[in-house]
C-alpha cells in the first residue's frame, strides 16, 4: 500500500507539472491592463512570452497609460502571439512664448512620452513668420497653446517674429554689387533698365522703396539701372 500511495502521489505531481507546462506552452488569457502604465503592461506581457505593439491615441487619460488592448482582456492567446496596447499619447505643450526659436525647438524635443521613443522632430514643428518689434526669431504664440494636452507626434505651429529689413543704399553702385547687397539683406529684387542722364551705364540710380525703408524678409526691391539711350 505505501508503494501504491507513493506512485499515486508522484503521478499527481507529474500531472500538476504537466498541466503547468501545457498552460505555459499554449498561452492563456489576456489580462486586464486598462489604466496601467504602458511600462508595467509591456513588462508583464513580455514575461509571459507575448509580443507587444504600442499604438498611441488621443485620450483624456494620462499620457503613457493603457486605454485598451487587442485582443481584449479575457481573450485567449498563445505563446509568442502579439498583443497591441492602445496607449494615451497625450503630453503637455510647454510655454514657448517669448523664447528664441532655437531654444523653443530644443524645449519641444525634450517633450517625451513615458516608455516610448516618440518625441518632437523638426518635421513636426511648423514655423510661420510674422513682422514684429520683438526682434529676430522670437516665438510670439503657438498652436496649440501652452499647457494644452496634445497627441505627441502631431504638428505644433510656432508663429515667430520677423525683424524687418532695411533696404540698403545702393545708389551709384554697379549693378552686380547692388544685387549682392540686396540679396545679403535677405530681400528679393526686380531690375528696371532706363536711361538716366549723368549716370554711367550699368549703375543704379534709385530703388523702390528708397534706401533705409523697412521691408519684411524676402520683400521686393525694384532696382533702377542706367542704360544707354537718351
Amino acid at each position: 500500500m505505501p508503494v501504491i500511495a507513493a506512485a499515486v502521489s508522484l503521478a499527481a505531481v507529474a500531472a500538476g507539472i504537466g498541466g503547468y507546462l501545457y498552460s505555459q506552452s499554449n498561452g492563456g488569457v489576456v489580462p486586464a491592463m486598462a489604466n496601467q502604465s504602458v511600462v508595467e503592461a509591456r513588462q508583464a506581457l513580455r514575461a509571459e512570452r507575448l509580443m507587444v505593439d504600442v499604438v498611441l491615441e488621443e485620450s483624456d487619460k494620462p499620457g503613457g497609460s493603457v486605454i485598451r488592448s487587442a485582443p481584449e482582456a479575457g481573450e485567449k492567446v498563445g505563446k509568442n502571439d502579439t498583443i497591441t496596447l492602445y496607449v494615451s499619447g497625450m503630453v503637455t505643450l510647454p510655454a514657448l512664448k517669448d523664447e528664441p526659436l532655437d531654444k523653443a525647438r530644443t524645449m519641444l524635443k525634450k517633450v517625451r512620452l513615458p516608455a516610448t521613443e516618440q518625441t518632437y522632430s523638426d518635421d513636426l514643428i511648423v514655423i510661420k513668420y510674422e513682422p514684429s518689434e520683438q526682434g529676430e526669431e522670437v516665438v510670439l504664440r503657438t498652436i496649440p497653446a501652452a499647457g494644452k494636452q496634445v497627441l505627441i507626434g502631431s504638428d505644433v505651429v510656432l508663429t515667430v517674429s520677423e525683424d524687418k529689413v532695411a533696404v540698403p543704399d545702393v545708389s551709384g553702385e554697379q549693378e552686380r554689387n547692388a544685387l549682392d547687397s540686396i540679396v545679403a539683406a535677405r530681400l528679393k529684387y526686380e531690375i528696371v533698365r532706363d536711361w538716366k542722364p549723368k549716370y554711367v551705364t550699368g549703375t543704379v540710380f534709385k530703388t523702390e522703396p528708397a534706401a533705409a525703408s523697412k521691408l519684411s524678409r524676402n520683400g521686393l526691391v525694384r532696382i533702377y539701372v542706367a542704360s544707354e539711350g537718351g
